[in-house]
């Protein structure tokens, strides 16, 4: 077996050198970077998607309230699977309606609050209200320290990603409404054709 004969002092060195690349400047920016590049395409797509099951139901819900009353007057038995499935797009609307719909903070936050980043500097909905001075000073407080840079940019991409989360929160349940309303909706339309056939034959 052969033996590492390098000296400790310089296994230290390499150690040493190796955390400095690790924690430089330039990887903790791209970093944050990168980070906020991909929470915000995450939001961006979650916006995206609620605006399709928004358009593709309330298309749904236009056809049925209009071409549906016909059916339902020549059909009238067809009134289970019509409700269940209108139920269904409404529903998913309404999820996909609280994805898309802009998160308010009706909290008060005070000046003190951002200098003790009790309240984040880098959130506008936090900081729109304070007035531009005290906003300015803060902001100059901030960016003197290095670490308090860094803690606002770590909270803001934790607030980000809790906004993406909620988003994506009300969009699972919304497809899920859709997908399993449209199934029991075919399944009630099949049962209620095939029973009508059967007393036709009948």
């Amino acid at each position: 077996m052969i033996k590492d004969t390098q000296p400790v002092d310089v296994k230290k060195n390499k150690s040493q050198t190796k955390k400095n690349k690790l924690g430089s400047v330039r990887g903790i920016e791209s970093l944050f970077r990168n980070s906020y590049r991909a929470q915000l395409d995450m939001i961006t797509l979650a916006a995206t998607k609620a605006n399709i099951m928004i358009s593709l139901n309330g298309l749904m819900v236009s056809v049925l309230l209009v071409g549906g009353a016909a059916f339902l007057k020549s059909m009238p038995i067809l009134v289970i699977p019509f409700a269940a499935f209108l139920l269904t797009c409404t529903l998913s609307i309404v999820f996909a309606v609280l994805a898309a719909r802009p998160l308010v903070d009706k909290d008060k936050h005070l000046l003190d609050d951002f200098r003790a980043d009790r309240s984040g500097l880098l959130v506008f909905e936090q900081y729109a209200r304070l007035p531009k001075e005290d906003y300015i000073s803060a902001m100059e407080e901030m960016v003197s320290d290095k670490d308090r840079v860094y803690g606002n940019m770590i909270s803001h991409l934790h607030h980000l990603g809790s906004t993406a989360e909620k988003s994506y929160s009300k969009l699972y349940i919304s497809y899920n409404v859709f997908m399993v309303g449209l199934v029991i909706s075919v399944v009630l339309l099949s049962i209620v054709l095939a029973k009508a056939m059967m007393v036709v034959e009948g």
